[in-house]
């Protein structure tokens, strides 16, 4: 991205221009702002984004001033115009690069800026950056969406890459992997770290996500509400592993699900790569994750591994053990599958050893173990195994861990019916007492002093196997009914449970719909106010123009009659001047009054004249005290629309946030 250069904010409203500088200078951009470009001194070389403001024709007007500004000083800086009241193809054809669509956040407005800023006229439709130096995903989508373009924007992080389209701004799909829609959009919302490549183009209308804007918007904050809520102290980036260990020693409470989860825990994956990778959705993985992290299951590794980069290719065992040897990773699982088989079998040596009762021994999976099989009567079927096998504990000994938290595994995932009856990787055995070689047991009766026989014997009893069979299969089908019956409660409280998060749901989504309504009626109220203000005040000031018009008529008028008489009498002073210079010196007396008398109403007309100017003053003087009352109403009006307003939304949001507490409360 183009180093950070000088940003001029021109924005004749005091307020948003101050506010629109605090952005770019809170992000260390240097910025100078006016109202004008005549307020600035000429642009230099540092000139990296030109920033206009305004309303309706004026904003328009500022953008043609701005280009031209710029062009007369040889500048090939991009413009961004995000006033109000203007079509965006009046500002583009006025020489802006790029408009901001209404209504806008200053979050928008400073991002759309630094995406710009510095670059030449050719590389304005495509822009390549990193979210790392930046901004996070949710800002920069809801940032390239406000300009109202077709166009796709692309992320790749290292091995993985996703897209959106907009088209006309309209968020209309977005994918990730195999993810479409919605949930793809969700998915990129994670990433922190990652190159993008937005360009615009011509794009097809799939409508993958039908929401509108604000709606998607909103209901992206909520998802990355609802994450920071869950993931506790976890982050997306973080990097976590297993901790074989303790894994292997909680094996046996371990359910499968979450085994397959834990599994993707391989100290290369990011949090934000289980979940995109996980079978269960985002909160549900997330709260394996936490149970995980706080049972000691798993860990965050010290010194994340290098990442490799967006062309990197790896290794075949890479994709398949995330890096291990082919061997090592196969005898790890051989050892964990042997010590949970170990486990497994001593159980249930345990179980015959010690309960005083017959009771049928049972395997990790729930199956029946014939009776040959238990305390010690024969021995193992695989007694000859190449690898070397951990030591076994007594039999009469219970293995139990110490220290283990209670974690209910089955409210955070879903249970797969069926799939999860005992523990993990039980041992079910194959044969039957018939053909089985076996020693003889003391008898019950006995003194206890006779000595077993030395050589084994072979047993062919087809009524005690026959027995043994009706007597397994009897319990199979108790077990199969139990399992059925347990399968049954389990998926009641999953549909009452859906029930509830569906009502939840629900709830949250009609008090925010509510909100935002709200939140409408307070903006078109606020809009309807301020126009009204404005056109009173127009009003106003056209009244006050409308009676100095009229005031200066009347003294023009006024000007003109004592002009006029003043002409007629001068003609008639010198018409009387005439007639006494053609007279005798008798009358000489009779001309002197007459003179006297003009000069009377030439100091009469002078008077009229300046009592006229001094009207006229008045007039101008009152003019302006109008205009300047007219402007204080104007701006009073404003200011207790705004107070209403706010009033208004302040308790629309309490009404809202007392009806989505009252809904989850009957929830």
């Amino acid at each position: 991205m183009p180093g950070l250069s000088k940003v001029i904010v021109l924005e004749p409203d005091a307020r948003a221009r101050r506010q629109v500088q605090l952005g770019f200078e809170r992000e260390g951009v240097p910025t100078a702002a006016a109202a004008t470009e005549a307020e600035l001194a000429p642009p230099g070389d540092d000139t990296g984004l030109v920033v206009v403001g305004g309303i309706d024709g004026h904003g328009v007007e500022l953008v043609r001033r701005a280009r031209g500004w710029l062009a007369g000083r040889g500048i090939d800086a991009p413009v961004v115009f995000a006033g109000r009241g203007a079509e965006p193809r009046d500002a583009t054809a006025a020489g802006a690069d790029e408009v901001v669509r209404q209504p806008a956040y200053l979050r928008d407005v400073v991002t759309i800026g630094r995406l710009l800023i510095g670059r030449p006229a050719d590389q304005r439709d495509r822009i390549v950056g990193n979210l790392i130096e930046l901004t996070g995903v949710f800002t920069l989508v809801r940032a390239l969406s406000a300009l109202g373009r077709s166009a796709t924007l692309t992320l790749i992080r290292g091995l993985r890459r996703g897209e959106v389209r907009f088209y006309f701004g309209e968020v209309t799909s977005a994918q990730v992997g195999l993810i479409h829609g919605q949930a793809a959009l969700h998915q990129l919302l994670l990433w922190t770290d990652a190159r993008f490549d937005f360009h615009h183009e011509d794009i097809v209308r799939r409508q993958q996500i039908p929401l509108s804007r604000d709606e998607l918007f909103a209901d992206a904050e909520r998802f990355l509400e609802g994450v920071r809520d869950s993931s506790g102290g976890l982050s997306p980036a973080m990097v976590l592993e297993q901790d074989l260990s303790r894994v292997q020693s909680l094996a046996r409470q371990i359910p499968t699900e979450v085994y397959g989860v834990l599994r993707m825990f391989d100290g290369h994956r990011a949090l934000a790569d289980v979940l995109e990778d996980s079978a269960y959705r985002v909160f549900e993985t997330l709260r394996v994750a936490q149970r995980a992290v706080e049972a000691g299951l798993i860990r965050v590794i010290d010194k994340p591994p290098p990442r490799p980069g967006w062309r990197t290719v790896l290794a075949l065992e890479d994709w398949l053990v995330g890096g291990e040897p082919r061997d090592a990773a196969r005898e790890a699982v051989s050892d964990a599958v042997s010590d949970a088989v170990s486990d497994a079998v001593s159980d249930a040596v345990h179980v015959a050893v010690n309960d005083p009762r017959p009771a049928t021994i049972r395997d990790a999976r729930g199956a029946p173990v014939p009776a040959a099989k238990g305390a010690g009567q024969g021995k193992p079927a695989r007694k000859r195994r190449k690898k070397k096998r951990r030591s076994e504990s007594d039999p009469a000994v219970a293995i139990t861990a110490a220290g283990i938290p209670e974690i209910d595994w089955g409210a955070l995932v879903p249970r797969i019916v069926g799939a999860e009856v005992g523990p993990l990787a039980g041992v079910v055995p194959a044969s039957h007492v018939s053909g089985e070689i076996v020693t003889s047991a003391r008898s019950a009766r006995g003194t206890g002093d006779a000595p077993p026989p030395a050589e084994p014997t072979i047993v062919f009893d087809e009524t005690a196997e026959r027995t043994q069979a009706e007597r397994a299969a009897a319990e199979r089908a108790e077990a199969e009914a139990r399992t059925a019956a347990q399968a049954e409660r389990a998926a009641a409280e999953a549909r009452a449970a859906a029930e509830r998060a569906e009502a939840e749901r629900v709830a949250i989504e009609r008090a925010a719909a509510e909100a935002e309504r709200a939140e409408a009626q307070r903006a078109e109220a606020e809009r309807v106010a301020i126009e009204r203000a404005a056109a009173e005040a127009e009003q106003a000031a056209a009244m006050a123009l409308a009676r100095a018009e009229a005031e200066r008529i009347a003294i023009e008028r006024a000007a003109a009659r004592a002009h006029a008489r003043a002409e007629a009498q001068r003609v008639k002073a010198e018409r009387a001047d005439a007639e006494r210079a053609a007279e005798a010196r008798a009358r000489a007396e009779a001309e002197r009054a007459d003179a006297e008398r003009a000069e009377a109403e030439r100091a009469e007309a002078e008077g009229l004249v300046a009592q006229a100017r001094a009207e006229a003053e008045r007039a101008d003087a009152e003019r302006a005290r109008a205009e300047a009352q007219a402007r204080a109403e104007a701006e009073r009006l404003a200011a207790e629309a705004h107070a209403r307003a706010e009033a208004e939304r302040a308790e629309a949001e309490a009404q809202a946030r007392a009806e989505a507490e009252r809904l989850a409360a009957e929830a």
